[in-house]
């Protein structure tokens, strides 16, 4: 009986080191990005916590392009919009463990045009989100 005691006690001492990294990871997530804003002369940039390990940024530079970086579990997507016109000129994605790949319009819209319509999806969809945090500037 004590050997299934003392696997249980290590059980529970492991899940509970694991619930409390996670539970930190997401508080300190959530402080660090949700709802922030920073401005300096060139850029405003915008965070968002996105639940327990991702964030998102948005990047407003002053001669109006935009950057929009999603950070999810190990990976992370850039959108790059440089003409204004609402759909998404360049998309990287990193993977630690995979290839990382990359995508410019000009370049591989007729090749990955569903790439780019989920791209466009999302873009739009992460302004939307950061519109009522863009209205208290």
């Amino acid at each position: 009986m004590g050997l299934g005691r003392n696997i249980i006690e290590i059980s529970a001492g492991i899940g509970f080191c694991l619930g409390s990294l996670t539970v930190g990871y997401s508080a300190m997530n959530y402080v660090i990005h949700h709802n922030k804003v920073v401005q300096d002369s060139e850029r405003t940039i915008y965070t968002k916590a996105d639940g327990f390990f991702g964030h998102t940024r948005l990047t407003i530079n002053d001669d109006g392009t935009t950057e929009l970086k999603r950070n999810v579990f190990l990976r992370s997507i850039y959108y790059d919009e440089k003409d204004n016109d609402g759909k998404v000129d360049k998309i990287s994605e990193y993977h630690p463990n995979g290839p990382s790949t990359r995508f410019d319009r000009k370049k591989h819209l007729n090749k990955f045009p569903a790439r780019f319509q989920e791209a466009d999806r999302d873009y739009r969809a992460q302004i939307q989100r950061f519109k009522p945090l863009m209205a208290k500037r």
